[in-house]
């Protein structure tokens, strides 16, 4: 990836480089890792009192955790 399109900023372009390092680590230990916390994040009350009429984000949890 060419992380020079997303930013200029060395340090941010270190960071990017450093995260994906980082989810590379977790995908070895556990492909569905990011995928359950992201589900989990989704689901949480705050997320769902923020956006109480988004039917879709409720159907594209439903359907991910029926997958896990």
């Amino acid at each position: 990836m060419d992380y020079r399109k997303i930013s200029k900023n060395i340090e941010v372009i270190k960071l990017l480089k450093k995260r994906k390092e980082i989810e590379d680590k977790i995908f070895k230990l556990d492909e569905n890792a990011l995928i359950n916390y992201e589900l989990k994040l989704l689901s949480s009350p705050v997320i769902n009192e923020s956006f109480p009429d988004t039917f879709e984000v409720s159907k594209v949890i439903s359907e991910l955790s029926k997958n896990r």
